[in-house]
């Protein structure tokens, strides 16, 4: 590989990292807010519905996310790399020509998805005994296109490096209309019909806003080099099959522990493990914002910026996600009781192996993108199946004489595997690991906030919420303190951002 930038100035890093921190925290705020919408989704529907309708309209609304992810054949995730690797070399016309491809592609494949459901709806229904699940299934799975072809052209705004976009329309706006449109149905009494039409036309106002932030590439004159189509077709051939495997990994479990347990431990399994995913929260935004940056980059060979990035990205990951997750291991028993009730703290320990698998997966940081951005599906793909056929291994061993604790464990090992994987795989492509310069201090902080939460955990007589409380606060005083300590003797700019490193020294002068 040709080597463009051998040596990253001081100042160019630490532009880079500043606006990496800018974006993640950006991302963050419309995650969570997108999540508080959802909530708020769910709050709305159980109060305005019966149990019934919920839950048909919860039927419907799962199988549109499930086709979604299908159909959108990973051309949201492709059209990151291909932006960014054509205006890298300032070759706006080829990325106009693949946004449009890509459109083009997303646009027939949902459009075919939806008229095979719409068509096969009533069989759909009595499959799942239940009628209204037909109208319902049919009316939600029309706004199928609008969706995939918003998810391609906000795919097309993040390749700019710009997430405004993404988070603006696809995270608040997408969530906001459709919180409003289905409050509004309830509001003038249009009952489960209404509702599920209502989430349905608001599909239209995020697509409109789509084509809106995108219309650079929509209106600009294109121009297809020879092969794009194909290479295109190849990458996102990989990340769709990456993107199927890793669905079943997120779901293989609760099948299969309902072959051996009753229906009560899936509930308490998936309700225990689901609740580990708020450490996402933690970690995505990283690896979401780190995307078009790699891949440029990786287009220009700057190597040893790059290594920078991906060493800072890895170490802001640890630092935001493990505290949480940690949290969760040590609290798992009363938060699963505080949150949703005494039957649900069996979920303890499958609680516990996952939030130390997600532990692995912020340390080792977003080493998957490092392979997907660089151009490599093909080895996302191979590395998802793997874990995946671990996963599945794994449960059929474990679960028969342990039950949701061998499940769990399972996805736990699945996890870790699954990231030394793609750590391996980043260092087979570019010869890189981003372990350097921040694994001491940072380790120094988090074992701080062991020590604190274990304290807290054992040392006092407290009852089980007072307890949870006191512990947060004083764990992430104590945490703070130690990071903003650490960064204060550390004269370089690679610890934390650098108004963030600045700030911590004049503190403590």
């Amino acid at each position: 590989m040709t080597s463009f930038q051998t040596v990253a100035s001081p100042t160019t890093r630490a532009a880079e990292q500043t606006q990496l921190a800018r974006r993640s925290a950006l991302n963050f705020v419309g995650l969570a807010l997108a999540s508080a919408l959802q909530f708020v989704l769910l709050v709305v529907l159980s109060h305005g519905l019966g149990p019934h309708d919920a839950g048909v309209f919860f039927e419907g609304y799962a199988a549109l996310r499930l086709l979604a992810t299908f159909a959108a054949l990973g051309l949201d995730v492709t059209m990151v790399r291909y932006v960014a690797h054509y205006r890298a070399q300032s070759a706006d016309g080829k990325a106009a020509s693949a946004v449009r491809f890509a459109v083009f592609l997303g646009g027939s494949a949902s459009c075919a998805a939806a008229a095979l459901v719409f068509g096969f709806a009533p069989l759909i229904a009595q499959a799942f005994g239940a009628p209204a699940v037909s109208f319902v299934l049919r009316v939600m799975v029309l706004s199928l296109p609008a969706m995939v072809i918003e998810m391609v052209l906000i795919g097309a705004t993040r390749g700019t490096g710009s997430m405004r976009s993404f988070v603006l329309v696809d995270q608040l706006l997408d969530s906001g209309v459709r919180v409003g449109a289905v409050a509004a149905a309830l509001v003038v009494g249009f009952g489960i019909r209404g509702v599920a039409a209502a989430y349905s036309l608001a599909a239209v106002i995020p697509l409109v806003a789509a084509f809106v932030a995108a219309r650079r590439f929509l209106l600009a004159r294109g121009e297809r080099p020879q092969g794009q189509g194909r290479e295109m077709l190849r990458f996102t051939s990989f990340q769709w099959g990456a993107i199927m495997a890793g669905v079943g990994l997120l779901w293989a479990d609760s099948l299969l522990l309902g072959l051996w347990r009753p229906p009560a431990d899936v509930a308490i399994y998936s309700i225990a493990t689901r609740t580990v995913l708020v450490g996402m929260v933690f970690i995505l935004p990283i690896g979401i914002a780190f995307q078009p940056v790699i891949t440029r980059m990786y287009t220009l060979g700057q190597w040893a910026a790059l290594r920078s990035m991906y060493a800072f990205a890895t170490k802001w990951s640890t630092l935001v996600a493990a505290p949480p997750l940690i949290f969760l291991a040590a609290f798992a028993t009363p938060l699963l009781a505080l949150l949703y009730g005494d039957p649900y703290a069996r979920g303890a320990w499958p609680l516990v192996f996952l939030a130390l698998g997600q532990i692995v997966n912020a340390a080792t940081g977003p080493c998957g993108h490092i392979t997907t951005m660089s151009g490599r599906s093909d080895l996302v793909f191979v590395n998802s199946v793997a874990a995946l056929a671990l996963n599945l291994a794994l449960n059929i061993l474990l679960i028969p004489p342990y039950g949701m604790i061998g499940a769990g464990l399972a996805w736990g090992i699945s996890i870790v595997a699954w990231n030394l994987i793609r750590l391996w795989q980043a260092w087979r492509i570019l010869g890189m690991h981003p372990f350097f310069g921040w694994p001491g201090p940072v380790a120094a902080a988090v074992a701080a906030f062991v020590a604190a939460t274990v304290l807290m955990r054992e040392a006092f007589d407290l009852t089980p919420d007072v307890r949870l409380a006191a512990t947060a606060v004083v764990s992430s005083a104590v945490y703070l303190a130690a990071v903003f300590g650490l960064a204060a003797f550390d004269e370089h700019d690679e610890w934390l951002p650098v108004g963030i490193a600045r700030l911590a020294r004049a503190v403590h002068r």
